[in-house]
């Protein structure tokens, strides 16, 4: 492409495109403006993304409509904070304490002390060890033998 310089009154002198250049620029500049002054939420898939989410955002921007009448917010109850008091409670659910058995090795010996862990609990704890477990199985067992 070449480009020829033009004078214009009072600027210094610009490069000008040539003519079948000139319509194409002007045509490009006319549909920027165009868009920007377009009345409406702008919508985040005109610029990229594939035809059928433009149409579907479209679709929803115009008519309202939602999936679902309006509800409010049931939030998820927050995850268990694992801690000595929830492992060594014997209202803990057992599956909470074969959780706290796999994922919590510090807490195992707690989950010793509880007096619903279950015998298959208790061998895998044995098995699996930890911080203080052996200390307190013994502690368990002697107690036990004491009973007997």
């Amino acid at each position: 492409m070449r480009l020829r310089a033009a004078a214009v009154p009072g600027h210094s002198r610009r490069l000008q495109l040539p003519a079948h250049r000139q319509a194409g620029a002007r045509r490009a500049h006319r549909l920027r403006v165009h868009r920007l002054t377009q009345k409406g939420p702008a919508m985040p898939s005109t610029r990229r993304g594939n035809a059928s989410a433009r149409r579907r955002l479209a679709a929803t921007t115009c008519t309202g409509q939602h999936d679902g009448p309006a509800r409010p917010l049931d939030p998820p109850a927050p995850p268990i904070a694992l801690n000595a008091v929830v492992a060594s409670d014997p209202d803990t659910p057992i599956d909470v304490l074969w959780h706290i058995a796999r994922h919590a090795p510090h807490l195992r010996k707690w989950v010793v002390v509880n007096r619903a862990a279950d015998a298959n609990l208790l061998e895998f704890i044995s098995q699996q060890g930890g911080p203080g477990v052996r200390e307190t199985l013994e502690l368990l067992l002697d107690a036990l033998e004491r009973r007997a």
